[in-house]
């Protein structure tokens, strides 16, 4: 991005942020309280005030056992700064949609390097009619879906740390996340950002990552954080452990005991409303899920879909289901429809196959030349030169961005292996093959992560043989030539 084009994303940027301030606190306490949840999430924390019993949640001075206590002590502190009202009351649900939505705008702009993806991402969370909707009642819901982003937000920074060590502060966050998210809600704070983690590197195949995601000092860390509470609450009240984790986990999630039984398809449709206005992008969400254009690296958009995926499945899968339960799958649909509407307001992107010869093999260059022109072996030359062909191959790829790269064209094996070391490549995922022994796959890690390639040797092949490899890119982008 120029200096210029920076400026006027902060122009535009500044009145849009004062924008959704405005529309989320806008009116925020201009209604009564609506029953029963908000009536109810509102007056257990006016009582914990009133009785400075912060351990055990009462509902009409009777113990209410059916949700961990963080929303209530949020909510007390706010009736303790502003006094109990609506707006007090709806205060921490709009703050943690709008925190949501900041961090959607910092992991968008992570995958995609583009704060201008990032921007749209936060956009259209911010502006999807459930997110809004949630983060405008005092339900637990979007603290919830606060701290579940958060604990994923810290995975997927994670995941972009190149060596991603177990000590990472992200990883920290991440547990730190899913405390919160249990001490929110319950254990589903801690099993679906868990799974999620762990599913997403089985999809992934990145098995040698499984054992850095459970780190004694991130599993010490969520412990920390809730196990005061969960004693606390069961030294006091013997009965809260057998209602808490046996009829509002298990019963409520395998039987009708509450008397909220939907059929699985029931979040479907709930989907297509919940998305509106951006219900429409849903198709060019799936095509930036699967590296369209290059922007958003395929192991990005298979962490997305595995994000949106496991909780979505999870919650059709109850036999008890209401609308809120599917908000934490909002922000990996923004950041794709956001990575969509940014590849859209580029128009059609330009298309570049980034083609690499090996010297040796060429007409102007010769073994003799180079040993002339540099002083040294004609191996040693040769060496410098692929070097220098895998640099020039990172200025260009950098120069026009991954996703006007149709893909790569490279032949010689140190020319493929310098370029993809410059590229910051882990490796190549083989695909098929154009013609035996020229193999089509694509790059694997790094920013070019999901960039069709294709590889040949410096001899094989036939004069067409380049117009057949370039063609293979072509389709494998699903661009017409």
């Amino acid at each position: 991005m120029t200096a210029p084009e920076g400026r006027r994303l902060w122009v535009l940027s500044v009145p849009m942020a004062l924008l959704v301030l405005f529309v989320y606190f806008w009116n925020l306490g201009s209604y009564g309280l609506i029953d029963p949840d908000e009536g109810r999430y509102s007056e257990i924390p006016r009582e914990m005030l009133e009785s400075g019993d912060f351990v055990t949640p009462r509902l009409n001075y009777v113990k209410y056992f059916e949700k961990p206590a963080l929303h209530y002590w949020l909510t007390a502190g706010a009736f303790s700064l502003l006094g109990p009202s609506e707006f007090a009351a709806r205060l921490v649900p709009a703050l943690c949609g709008l925190g949501g939505c900041l961090l959607t705008f910092l992991l968008a702009r992570r995958m995609t390097g583009s704060a201008r993806a990032g921007g749209y991402s936060a956009l259209v969370l911010a502006g999807t009619l459930l997110w809004f909707g949630v983060s405008r009642l005092n339900i637990i819901d979007m603290t919830l879906s606060f701290f579940f982003t958060a604990a994923l937000f810290g995975y997927g920074m994670w995941l972009s740390d190149g060596d991603r060590p177990r000590g990472s502060p992200w990883l920290l966050l991440f547990y730190a996340g899913m405390a919160l998210a249990t001490l929110s809600k319950g254990l589903v704070g801690v099993v679906l950002p868990g799974g999620i983690a762990v599913l997403h590197l089985l999809f992934a195949r990145r098995w040698w990552d499984l054992p850095r995601i459970f780190p004694l000092l991130g599993i010490a860390l969520y412990f920390a954080l809730t196990a005061p509470w969960f004693w606390a609450v069961c030294r006091a009240n013997p009965d809260f452990f057998d209602f808490f984790f046996i009829r509002e986990h298990l019963l409520r999630y395998l039987t009708r005991v509450h008397g909220r039984h939907e059929p699985f398809w029931f979040f479907v449709p709930i989907l297509l409303a919940a998305l509106v206005p951006w219900t429409g992008m849903l198709l060019e969400a799936l095509h930036a899920a699967r590296g369209k254009w290059g922007l958003l690296p395929r192991s990005s958009g298979l962490f997305l879909g595995v994000w949106f995926a496991v909780p979505f499945l999870f919650f059709s899968l109850s036999s008890s289901k209401l609308i809120p339960y599917i908000a934490p799958c909002m922000p990996p649909l923004a950041i794709l429809i956001g990575t969509a509407l940014e590849i859209l307001s580029r128009g059609r992107p330009r298309v570049l196959v980034l083609a690499l010869e090996t010297v040796l093999t060429g007409v102007r260059a010769s073994i003799e030349d180079m040993e002339r022109a540099s002083g040294q072996s004609g191996q040693q030359a040769s060496t410098l030169l692929t070097i220098r062909f895998g640099i020039l191959a990172r200025l260009v790829a950098d120069m026009i961005g991954p996703e006007a790269c149709a893909g790569l064209y490279l032949t010689g094996g140190d020319v493929m292996i310098n370029s993809c070391l410059t590229l910051g490549a882990k490796g190549i995922t083989l695909v098929d093959y154009v013609i035996p022994q020229i193999d089509q796959g694509r790059i694997s890690g790094g920013p070019y992560d999901g960039v069709p390639i294709v590889c040949k040797g410096g001899l094989t092949g036939s004069t067409d043989t380049a117009v057949l490899s370039v063609n293979r890119l072509f389709d494998e982008r699903k661009i017409s030539q």
